[in-house]
């Protein structure tokens, strides 16, 4: 698969993200940007990201 070979993992929205996207507040209103939001708050993940809203929750950014 070519998501392999270029060393890119796929994740899948697990119900730890789910359940935690139900509780982050709504600083944000873009539900895919949420999305990633709790899932690199669940894996302990870092976001590279320029949009400013992203620092309003508890995740870390790059």
């Amino acid at each position: 698969m070519i998501l392999d070979e270029m060393g890119i993992e796929v994740l899948d929205f697990d119900a730890n993200s789910a359940l935690l996207l139900g509780s982050l507040p709504f600083y944000h209103r873009d539900p895919f940007d949420r999305m990633i939001i709790s899932q690199a708050i669940t894996r302990k993940y870092k976001i590279i990201s320029v949009d400013k809203k992203f620092k309003l929750y508890d995740c870390e950014l790059l």
